[in-house]
């Protein structure tokens, strides 16, 4: 590698100890795929009233070449206390329920990626558990997901596994490839 002054575009400048000077600037994953690639989503249910046991978003990815990053789960909780099951269901199933529309998080790209989500789903069986949340009524919670990563055919889902009743939840997926 061969490093450059950014002004002169001369040799690298070093300080008296002959340490390179330089100026770093870090972005996220999701911020790098997004602006570079365009293969940034965010998956958003309407609100509506689940019940105990439903799975109220499921986002499966359906790539045969790329894994599905995802990197934040935002729960709205509505005016009742309710329990929500996060999991990853690595099982083969036929999605059934309300498709949700990705948004594209670079606004000038694509709106088709090889991904499925689906709203009210009811096609899956529950699979290995990441994490229960217990809210509280009027609520919202963001739960970091990065490190997760899913392969060809495996879902991240949100199931209510405390009914609320309440009529108000909504749960949104943000990832990227």
């Amino acid at each position: 590698m061969n490093l450059r002054d950014p002004i002169t575009m001369v040799g690298q400048k070093v300080n008296s100890e002959g340490s390179a000077l330089v100026r770093a600037i870090t972005e996220t994953g999701l911020e790098f795929a997004s602006a570079n690639n365009s293969d940034a989503y965010a998956y958003c249910t309407v609100v509506y009233d689940p019940s105990a046991g439903d799975t109220i978003l499921a986002v499966r990815n359906d790539s045969k070449t790329n894994a599905l990053y995802p990197v934040r789960l935002v729960i709205n909780n509505g005016a009742t206390a309710s329990s929500y099951d996060i999991h990853v269901i690595t099982a083969s199933f036929t999605a059934a329920g309300t498709t949700v529309v990705p948004v594209n998080l670079n606004t000038k790209g694509s709106v088709n990626p090889d991904i499925t989500a689906v709203a009210d789903e009811t096609g899956n069986t529950q699979g290995t558990l990441l994490e229960t949340v217990f809210m509280a009524a009027d609520s919202r919670r963001e739960i970091d997901l990065l490190g997760l990563t899913l392969a060809q055919g495996h879902t991240v889902a949100v199931d209510m596994t405390e009914d609320g009743a309440s009529g108000e939840q909504s749960i949104t997926i943000i990832a990227h490839y």
